[in-house]
């Protein structure tokens, strides 16, 4: 079962932050999940929520900042909000990467970065794409046909318009509440594998093992 820091280790230090991807990197996990949207300038940075407000001294849409808007802001632990690339020069291959698509024209800048870090040494299987929009993953298989993608979805996959065997995707990231073993079975059945997100207690986690999860996504990642 894959062990997924969620945010970095966002229980022990500030979520998408320096501190909580060097955290998550101390921990015996797999995978570092991160968060990424595009701002005014095309470069993508690490920040979950559409402004800075929640996370910085700042206040607005990271869409309509400039990088170096967006760097002159402290985040709340006073480091800076970071680039992708910055948090793979961090993680440097020793972990995989979770790469959640947020905001809009964030796939093709993605999709670049990563291809610069292939020739650097990185491999397909070290990256996860994941988004909650469907036809962001489809677009991303156009541009690297054999990435690994993941379809996060709010509900369960029965309550779907169209039928799950018709959607193309590795990983079905699902919330914890509509988790169930025929719902992993089901979707087992059909080739794809079940990522369940944010598992924070031992007894959870031990139920989603019992379950048959493939991954769990956790604030506290030591715990898996």
């Amino acid at each position: 079962m894959l062990k997924i820091g969620h945010r970095g280790a966002m229980g022990h230090e500030l979520e998408n932050s320096s501190s909580s991807i060097k955290k998550a990197l101390e921990m015996p996990i797999d995978m570092i999940e991160i968060d990424v949207r595009k701002c005014k300038t095309g470069e993508i940075v690490v920040i979950h929520d559409e402004t800075v407000d929640r996370v910085t001294n700042g206040e607005g849409e990271v869409s309509k900042k400039t990088l170096n808007e967006l760097k002159e802001l402290d985040l709340i632990n006073g480091e800076k909000i970071l680039t992708l690339e910055e948090v793979l020069d961090l993680v440097n291959g020793k972990k995989k990467v979770n790469i959640e698509l947020k905001g809009s024209g964030t796939v093709k800048p993605v999709l670049k970065v990563i291809k610069r870090y292939l020739k650097k040494g990185w491999s397909l299987n070290d990256f996860l794409i994941s988004s909650f929009r469907y036809y962001r993953l489809q677009r991303t298989l156009e541009i690297i046909p054999d990435i690994d993608i993941g379809l996060i979805m709010f509900m369960s996959p029965h309550l779907l318009e169209v039928p799950v065997e018709k959607i193309e995707t590795n990983f079905i990231v699902l919330r914890k509440e509509f988790v169930t073993g025929e719902i992993i079975k089901d979707l087992h059945s059909l080739g794809t594998k079940v990522i369940v997100w944010t598992v924070n207690r031992k007894e959870e986690i031990e139920r989603m093992k019992e379950l048959g999860a493939d991954g769990v996504i956790s604030d506290y990642p030591e715990r898996i």
